[in-house]
Parts: C-alpha cells; structure tokens; sequence
C-alpha cells in the first residue's frame, strides 16, 4: 500500500471539501504492468519454416530427445526437438536467447505453428498448435503426435525422416524493464540438452582384471565426451568421461546418464545414474553387471565385440571463474620415445627429470605383462629437518596422430619419493596401432599441485631406567622410573612383566588443559 498519512488537517477537509457530507477521492494513475514493466507492441506477421532430419531414430529410448541445431530467424535462435515419450512422439519448439537484444528489454511472441511429419518416399502428417514464448529462453510442446510404432511404420525410411516447423509470428510485445538497476538478468551457459554416444569394445573374452578399454573422444556441445569399459573383481564397469578442462574458468555439468549394454537379440540392459562432473574425469557405474552373465548375454562371439551406449541428459551446466591458490603451481612435462616397437616385456624407459618448484619430477613408461605402464615420479628427498607433502590433481597423457589422445586422471598427496600412475593404460599392441607415430610415443603429464612444509622439532632426550632384582617381579606388575622433565613436559618409564614377555612403557604425563591444545 503506498499514499500519504497527513494528506491535510481533517478540519480543513471538512471545511473545504465536504459536500452533502460526503468527500470524492480520485487517484490518477500511469500502469505500467503488475511486473513491472512497460508495453511496446508491435503487431505483425512473419513467417518461416525449419526442417530437421532426424537419423538413427530405431535407437531413441524411452524419455530420450534429439535436437537440431538452432536457427535464427527474425534474430531469434530457433530448434525442433522430438521426443519419445510413453510410447508416443512430441514435438518441442524451442526459441533462444536474442544476443543482440539490450538486457533491460523482454519479448513476448505469440505465434500458430503447424509441424509437419515427412517420410522420404512423400507420405507427410501435419498437425497445429498456438505458442505463447513468455521468457527469453522457452518452449511450447505438442504432446502425442502419432503413436511411436505407428510412426516408425509409416514415415521412417532407413531409420530416418524429417520433422519441418512452418511458423507464423502473429505478434511481438517488448517489454521494457523498469526495475532497480540492482536486479540482473543471470544466462547460464546452456539449459537441458540430450545426446548418446556409443562404444565398441573389442577382444572382450580375454580381458584381464583391472584391464579397460576407451571409446573415442567426442564432441557434443562443445564439450569433450568417451565411454571407458573396465573389467574390476569379475564386474563390469561403465563409466563416462567429462574432458572439459580450462585453466581459467570452471564448469559444473549435471547430468543424468542410462548406460545400455546392446544385446544382438534386442534384450538390452540398461542403468541410469546422475552424474555431477565439477572437474575432468569420469564416473559411473561400478558392479554394472557380473562379467561372466555379460559374456553370455550380450557378447558377439563371431566379433568377439560389445556394444556400449552412454545416453546423456545435461540438465544444467554453470561456468563460474576459477580461484587460484595462493601456493598452488601448475606444469606441462612432455617425453618423446622412440624406438617403441623394439622395447621388450619389462622394458622401462625414463625421462630426464625436470625440476619444476625446486622440485624433481619424471615420467616413466614400462613394457608390462602386455600392457603399458605409465607412472608420474615425484623425487624430492626426504629431509631430517622437516616434513613434507605435496597434494597434487594431474594427468597422464598418450599423444597419437591427428592431436588423438588418451587422457587418465588421479590425484594423490606425495610424502616421500614415489611413483603413481597406471599400470595398465592400455594393450602394448593397441598403443602401437593407436598411438606410435613412425615408431615413436609422445607422453605428457598435467601436474597441479600443492605444496605444504612442516619444519621437524630438534628437540631430543635419553632416558634410562634399572630395574633390580628382575627374578622377584610378577606377572602383571608394574616397576615406574623416576619422572623427568624433558622439553616442558614430564616424562616416565614403566616395565611390566606380562606373559613371561617383558612391555616397556614411554608415559608423557603433561596435563590436558581446557585454554591448550596439544600434541607430541
């Protein structure tokens, strides 16, 4: 409620205003509108159209979407998506943001659409809805199209068909934004998006434990994706790969992901999970299925071969930027070898090491019970005078032809000399077909880390105790030394006969204190 309290004295209105003992009030307004804003319409008629030919639509599951890509028209991005839901097509329009189009400045579009199915053989299906686009970022939806089996009957040919959008904006209204100047309008990076990717994993019957398998690296919305498939305690392990890595911002990537293990005579096995990818790597199923029951279900035997899909729903992703600590280093090494096809099982090869911080690192690279061994070597030595630890996120890396790379993830926190990695990478032969470039392997490790120095105590003392007359002490008693005070604390030995066994005893008997905390 909004007005005055002390508008005029009451004696001067009745004085002055009052007629027949009654008072008019009006109140003169300028509306804007309830939220806000205020109205510019613009009443016209634009058409356009959009086709989209969806492909390998047999292998759309339940609830999955597939996209084209958007479209401007009129400077407004534009896309179809389909969907299979309860055994049934939808449609989506979706309209996107205006780049161009000032902050401060909302648009309403009010349109009639007529969808339209197109077999490649003429055979078409059109149906019409009305769309009201009320938010920079939205989609109207016609629900139950045609039944799926129906359509995958009628206007499916070699597993494809078009879906076309004739669209007829009716009418624009603009809306300029009054609000304080305080509020702002937040874009994330993108909102719901679908897509699948798919895994061919060969020579499945001889695979070893701990042994996996990676599927190519594939680009969808810009963000780097792979399946990698690992045989784990007589299981099967499905996981799927973020590769998304940029130094100077971050991203959160939530998603939900059905794994599908494809079986030849259509008995698919399928699990879902949600995933929230806050920095590169991968996650997934572990117990996915008990290998020996996936041999007998679903492997090709004449191949020798499985197929995995990975059907992916991205429901959010946010970029924020990303903080450096203060101690935090980062570096590149890289290490070229050559002469690859003439290493022997148990072969190693070293690089040089490079200091990096003042501190040591080298890789190494190991011929291995048929696998390649790839292990980062942190060689800084241990020191009387203080302790040390370095915490560390960073990758291994194969580099092959054509920029193809094989990248694995660890972290692990250093506290003395030590070499961590994987043992086994991948094959020795599918490196050589994959990976060796005339005969030679480029390996590279992406090292973060930090570094944290605790400085030793020099503090040091002897103690010594005689017991006498050790044939006279019984079992379970006790013989105490005398205490000493040794760096601002007492000390004591005690032995004690237990067993026919002698147990010596150091006691520090510093008092706890509520005002101290301490440690020894």
């Amino acid at each position: 409620m909004k007005g005055y309290r002390k508008l005029m004295k009451w004696e001067k209105l009745v004085s002055n205003h009052l007629v027949n003992d009654s008072v008019t009030v009006e109140a003169d307004l300028n509306v804007f509108n309830l939220a806000g804003y205020k109205i510019f319409d613009k009443s016209t008629t634009k058409k356009f159209v959009l086709s989209q030919q969806f492909s390998d639509v047999s292998r759309i599951e339940e609830g999955e979407s597939r996209f084209s890509r958007f479209e401007k028209r009129f400077n407004i991005p534009w896309r179809i998506e389909l969907q299979r839901v309860s055994g049934f097509l939808e449609i989506h329009l979706h309209r996107g943001i205006e780049i161009e189009k000032p902050d401060d400045v909302f648009t309403i579009i009010k349109a009639d659409c007529w969808f339209n199915l197109v077999s490649t053989n003429g055979k078409n299906l059109m149906r019409q809805m009305s769309a009201v686009f009320c938010r920079d970022v939205d989609m109207e939806s016609l629900k139950k199209v045609i039944r799926w089996d129906d359509m995958m009957t009628d206007y499916v040919i070699n597993d494809s068909f078009i879906i076309e959008a004739h669209i007829e904006i009716l009418r624009i209204i603009e809306k300029k934004n009054f609000s304080p100047n305080w509020l702002s309008y937040m874009k994330p990076v993108f909102y719901e998006r679908c897509f699948y990717i798919t895994c061919k994993v060969n020579n499945v019957s001889r695979f070893q434990d701990g042994e996996k398998q990676w599927g190519n690296t594939e680009l969808r919305y810009d963000i780097p994706w792979r399946i990698q498939t690992k045989r784990s305690l007589d299981f099967l392990e499905l996981y799927l790969f973020c590769d998304e890595d940029d130094n100077v911002s971050k991203k959160l990537i939530q998603t939900k992901c059905t794994f599908n293990l494809v079986s030849t005579n259509g008995n698919n096995y399928r699990r879902t999970s949600k995933l929230c990818f806050e920095k590169p790597g991968g996650q997934g199923i572990s117990g996915f299925f008990k290998w020996n029951d996936m041999i007998e279900s679903f492997l090709n035997p004449l191949e020798d071969s499985l197929i995995v899909e990975a059907h992916v729903k991205i429901f959010m992703v946010e970029e924020f930027s990303r903080k450096i600590l203060q101690n935090e280093r980062s570096f590149l090494m890289s290490h070229v070898v050559r002469n690859v096809s003439n290493m022997v099982e148990g072969g190693v090869i070293f690089s040089a090491s490079q200091e990096w911080y003042d501190i040591p690192w080298s890789i190494s690279m190991k011929y291995i019970n048929g696998f390649v061994e790839l292990l980062l070597s942190c060689d800084k030595e241990l020191n009387a005078h203080e302790a040390w630890s370095i915490e560390t996120n960073f990758q291994l890396i194969l580099v092959g032809a054509n920029g193809k790379r094989l990248t694995d993830y660890f972290e692990h926190t250093f506290e003395k000399p030590d070499s961590i990695g994987d043992s086994k990478l991948i094959r020795w032969e599918d490196m050589l077909d994959q990976y060796a470039v005339e005969d030679s392997l480029t390996v590279e490790a992406r090292v973060n880390f930090i570094m944290l120095i605790e400085p030793q105590p020099e503090y040091s003392f002897i103690m010594s105790h005689t017991v006498k007359n050790l044939s006279n002490v019984h079992e379970g008693e006790f013989h105490f030394s005398k205490t000493e005070k040794h760096c601002d604390a007492p000390w004591r030995i005690s032995l004690k006969k237990e067993e026919m066994c002698l147990l010596i005893y150091l006691h520090c008997d510093k008092l706890l204190s509520n005002d101290e905390h301490w440690s020894v």
